[in-house]
């Protein structure tokens, strides 16, 4: 990918998880009281997944890169959506078509441009959706992402890649 498609060094990452994704640590009632109810910050500037982050982003850029990453905690059982804040001298068709093309031949990606994701749209499911959405501030985009954890981000994931490792259909058990 383009190392000057982004500036690496202003990403900020704002994430919501429903609680079947933030860990057991969510059940000491004192931390988070009445969890269906509440929304609460966790992880902030140390979570336990930025080093695995910033090792994905740097196979993609070869300047620094900093990205501030905070998670929430949010009152539902399964989703993530991650809203990311980037700068660009892109312009968005720019940026999407880039997303669109190194996505292409991902069966349970799908990007799309403009559009305001939610995590109905994935929940018992293996996809994810992108989107990338014009800022109000020039040069500057939001690209949101949804996933359900359980599916996505878990089991569906791990059976995805079993099929890829062993030359079955990427789709097997997952449609």
């Amino acid at each position: 990918m383009d190392d000057n498609l982004i500036n690496t060094l202003e990403i900020i990452a704002d994430c919501k998880s429903g609680y079947s994704g933030a860990g057991k640590k969510i059940y000491d009632k004192n931390k988070y009281p009445d969890i269906d109810n509440n929304i609460s910050v966790y992880g902030i500037a140390n979570h336990r997944h930025l080093p695995e982050i910033e090792e994905n982003l740097k196979k993609f850029c070869k300047s620094k890169l900093k990205i501030n990453f905070t998670p929430h905690l949010i009152p539902t059982f399964r989703g993530i959506i991650s809203t990311i804040y980037i700068k660009s001298k892109h312009t968005i068709s720019n940026l999407h078509n880039k997303l669109d093309e190194y996505y292409k031949d991902s069966k349970f990606i799908r990007v799309y441009k403009n559009k305001e994701l939610n995590t109905n749209d994935v929940i018992n499911t293996n996809y994810c959706n992108i989107s990338i959405n014009q800022n109000r501030y020039k040069n500057e985009f939001i690209i949101s992402c949804s996933i359900d954890n359980l599916l996505k981000g878990a089991s569906g994931q791990a059976v995805q890649n079993f099929n890829i490792r062993f030359g079955f259909k990427e789709t097997k058990g997952l449609i």
